[in-house]
């Protein structure tokens, strides 16, 4: 059975530690492939909070996605960013023309590979399939839609630290569904708050320790994985910041190149 991690996330933009996150979880669980799933809309909150921003378009986000994953606009092909019309892509395992024109089915393969970046089929994949769902749409109801398209993946989502905590407490719609279901992989952020992770000598889980707010401690299930690889180290909030007051030339730490460029030619996180 194929193996797939599911990074989920509004990716408003995609950086590089998005990137770094996938391809951890791809070597340390030995996944087969890494599914981007962009957000269409939050259930909960419309705006970030830290900043008053208002999400993008998801048809830019989904886009920035697949540029920094590798992918391409088909030539003479340009994406409308009015509504949900993919057009004409090439299949990534056969070539086959697929139509996602809406209303679609969703498919992981949105784009044409790059054939200079690709020696093999790519194994870090975009994922529209929040964009035909009914809004608003929560985790598990994705979840299950996956499940129902792809009998023969056992899917593996990648979820932060607090993330993962707001799970484990109740906060998410059907959180139970989740928890049992699924091998759920969890990272660490680098700011890291004051939650600390220790080791349960008892059944190999992991104990969650989150002090002094509330005194509360978690012990996740065993077939719960901490990840082990470098903490994630800047958020999109922030690079949204960087974008509106720096100069380009100074983000190579943080989105790869086609993304930047996208970026500037629609102008998005400029200051109106």
């Amino acid at each position: 059975m194929k193996k797939v991690g599911l990074l989920f996330g509004s990716f408003d933009p995609i950086h590089n530690g998005h990137l770094q996150l996938a391809q951890t979880a791809k070597k340390e669980i030995q996944l087969d492939e890494v599914w981007f799933v962009v957000t269409a809309s939050h259930p909960v909150k419309a705006r970030d909070s830290d900043d008053e921003f208002r999400i993008t378009l998801p048809i830019h986000r989904i886009n920035m996605v697949a540029l920094a994953l590798g992918f391409t606009f088909p030539k003479n092909t340009v994406p409308t960013t009015t509504h949900f019309d993919f057009g004409e892509f090439s299949s990534l395992k056969n070539k086959e023309k697929l139509n996602f024109s809406k209303p679609a089915p969703p498919q992981p393969f949105i784009m044409a590979p790059d054939s200079d970046h690709f020696n093999s089929p790519p194994e870090l994949l975009p994922m529209n399939i929040e964009f035909h769902l009914q809004k608003p749409n929560y985790t598990h109801q994705t979840l299950k839609e996956l499940i129902r398209l792809f009998k023969n993946v056992d899917f593996f989502p990648i979820l932060g630290l607090d993330t993962y905590i707001s799970l484990s407490i109740g906060d998410w719609q059907e959180s139970k569904f989740i928890l049992n279901n699924f091998k759920i992989l969890i990272y660490q952020r680098d700011s890291g708050g004051n939650s600390q992770i220790k080791r349960c000598q008892k059944n190999g889980g992991l104990k969650l320790e989150i002090r002094p707010q509330n005194n509360l401690s978690l012990q996740t299930p065993p077939h719960h994985q901490l990840l082990t690889g470098p903490l994630l180290s800047h958020s999109s909030t922030e690079v949204r910041k960087l974008l509106s007051d720096s100069d380009s030339s100074t983000f190579g730490d943080y989105l790869c190149v086609n993304v930047l460029k996208y970026i500037r030619k629609n102008k998005l996180y400029t200051p109106q």
